[in-house]
């Protein structure tokens, strides 16, 4: 499967481990990306609340979420 991002904009990199889940963004030129926020793991539910939620700041915020 190839999926084609776009030309510009925010993008986010997630850092899945077992314990915790790091989330770094890129800025608008993606030169540069910034830690954005840490998650300790919890249980299926609640990861996948946590990312629901951060999905939708990131979307407000102009990233890109796939």
């Amino acid at each position: 499967m190839t999926t084609t991002l776009p030309a510009a904009g925010r993008l986010a990199g997630i850092d899945y481990g077992t314990v915790r889940v790091g989330v770094a963004v890129t800025d608008p030129e993606r030169r540069l990306a910034s830690p954005h926020a840490c998650w300790t793991r919890r249980d299926a539910f609640q990861d996948a609340r946590w990312f629901r939620q951060l999905a939708a700041l990131l979307r407000q915020t102009g990233a890109e979420v796939w």
